[in-house]
């Protein structure tokens, strides 16, 4: 029987102690202590089945934890941690990990992207700043001036998200409420940002209820034919088979992982899409926190989760990280994801953007660019989509660059030769992870391999472009990340991951400017070895 309560350390030990639960949430746990060196040494009385506690200040030492469970039916049990033990010495050198996120000046750069018609305006001030600015009466101002009485300044984030550990990036963070004229937004946002107590305003766009974004077209490659129309009777068939990126050679060689029990236990992944049919009958194990209504078009969020979070049942197709607990947000919802973060969560985000006709990363917007860098900040590893525009991102003025956010960019690459595919985009300082991309993932949704009355027994063997690479990548981050967790109580942070990636995964496309394919196998018995 595997532990449900899992006591772990930063990679790089920083005196943090974590403990994290990770049985049904619908429990009582008291009595919690903590061990080091067989005394104990910290105690509470209760802790949130859903929340981690933190112990700072902590020593090396050999560390395990216990606590007492009750569940609905009154069935008490004790529940203890595997032991940790805490040395002095790196587990592995740091210098493969060289990455050094961070900001440039996120000022300027405004843009209105095509077929999205609302946005709001968020500023970020240095502290104290929005009393300066209700003071302002600088004539230079004359379009905040001007409408100044019709705005109000609304916090994105509540008082108790602000509590939250690593919330404090957001501390001085607003949202503008008030009618702006569309042509309005981008002058008074360049106008706030003359202030030097303003550090940025984003002109943001409203993503509620943008549709999905449509597969890239083809280039003339060879697909599967579709399969016949079954009975509405008929039985799901199991397609593992088709889910050939699953193996080894040209896949991500998830299976191995699997046999040496890495499925993902010990993960959390947050996903934000575009809808999910959350009654399909193979996402049987997921979460949803907000999705568009089942009326919508939900098949691109369908598709992704199943890549990641598809039951292990016998029929139909299996997630990569298919233990894991799976949290859905609709692509609307980036700041209830930001607030519901933990530290070693993986964060898959399957959006894009389109900019004079081009698809283009969410980056290119400072208020994702400045959400995604706090998620790393706070030890989340994210994921996101590079987009499917076929463009050298390396290019001045492609794109804004503010920086190093901390994420890592999916490129899409081809199934049969691990090279990029021709739409996915490229070249960036973070497209270090790639995936297969080219019309032959196989998963949940859409249709076209299984088609049933209804959303719930669907399936495609054509999910495509840099979607499903970033699916893909999502659940083989997540089965990383859990057997370092679960195994050894070692939380990885973004860098580290992605050096472990690049260290054992394939490199076909490297060379085409969209990084390592993962081997999810190679990755945990390089784990293995270095930190047994």
């Amino acid at each position: 029987m595997r532990n449900e309560l899992i006591l772990f350390r930063n990679f790089d030990f920083d005196g943090v102690i974590s403990v994290r639960y990770i049985g049904p949430t619908c429990t009582k746990l008291n009595n919690l202590q903590v061990f080091r060196d067989n005394v104990v040494v910290e105690t509470r009385q209760s802790m949130p089945p859903d929340q981690d506690l933190y112990f700072e200040n902590m020593p090396i030492g050999k560390y395990r934890a216990k606590v007492i469970r009750t569940l609905p039916d009154g069935t008490v049990s004790a529940l203890e941690t595997a032991e940790i033990d805490i040395t002095g010495s790196n587990l592995i050198p740091s210098a493969i990990d060289t990455r050094q996120p961070g900001r440039k000046s996120l000022k300027g750069g405004h843009r209105l992207y095509d077929n999205i018609e609302e946005y709001y305006i968020e500023v970020k001030f240095e502290p104290g700043g929005l009393n300066k600015l209700r003071r302002e009466a600088a004539a230079a101002m004359p379009l905040f001036l001007g409408s100044k009485g019709a705005l109000t300044f609304s916090p994105v984030y509540s008082p108790g998200t602000l509590k939250k550990r690593g919330r404090e990036h957001f501390a001085e963070f607003y949202r503008i409420a008030g009618s702006i004229p569309k042509d309005q937004l981008i002058p008074l946002a360049l106008e706030l940002e003359t202030r030097d107590y303003v550090i940025y305003c984003s002109v943001t766009p409203n993503t509620a209820g943008m549709a999905p974004p449509e597969s890239p077209p083809r280039d003339g490659a060879a697909t599967r034919a579709e399969s016949p129309p079954l009975a509405p009777n008929s039985a799901t068939p199991d397609f593992a088979s088709q889910q050939t990126y699953l193996e080894g050679g040209m896949g991500m060689n998830v299976r191995s992982a699997w046999k040496a029990g890495a499925t993902g236990y010990a993960a959390t992944v947050r996903h934000l899409d575009f809808g999910v049919y959350r009654n399909h009958e193979d996402l049987r194990n997921i979460t949803v926190v907000t999705s568009r209504p089942e009326t919508d078009n939900c098949n691109h969020g369908t598709a992704s989760t199943g890549c990641v979070a598809a039951t292990a049942n016998g029929f139909g197709v299996t997630g990569v990280a298919f233990d894991c607990r799976f949290y859905f947000y609709d692509i609307s919802d980036i700041d209830r994801l930001v607030s519901d973060a933990r530290e070693g969560d993986v964060i898959g985000l399957n959006i894009q953007f389109m900019w004079n006709s081009k698809l283009i990363p969410v980056i290119d917007n400072k208020s994702w660019w400045d959400k995604i860098y706090a998620l790393y900040q706070l030890g989340a590893t994210v994921i996101l989509a590079a987009g499917n525009g076929g463009l050298d991102l390396s290019r001045p003025g492609v794109i804004n660059d503010y920086g190093d956010c901390g994420g890592l960019l999916a490129g899409a690459c081809d199934h049969s030769t691990g090279r990029r595919e021709y739409s996915s985009n490229y070249g960036h300082h973070t497209s270090l992870i790639n995936s297969w991309g080219d019309w032959s993932v196989t998963t949940t949704g859409y249709g076209d391999l299984q088609a049933l009355p209804g959303n719930d027994r669907n399936y495609t063997s054509k999910f495509s472009g840099t979607s499903s690479a970033t699916a893909l990548s999502v659940g083989a981050v997540a089965v990383v990340q859990s057997h370092s967790l679960y195994k050894f109580g070692v939380m990885l942070h973004a860098g580290r991951i992605g050096a472990i990636l690049a260290l054992t995964g394939a490199a076909q496309a490297l060379e085409d400017g969209i990084g390592h394919r993962p081997d999810v196998g190679m990755a945990t018995q390089f784990i293995d070895m270095h930190f047994e």
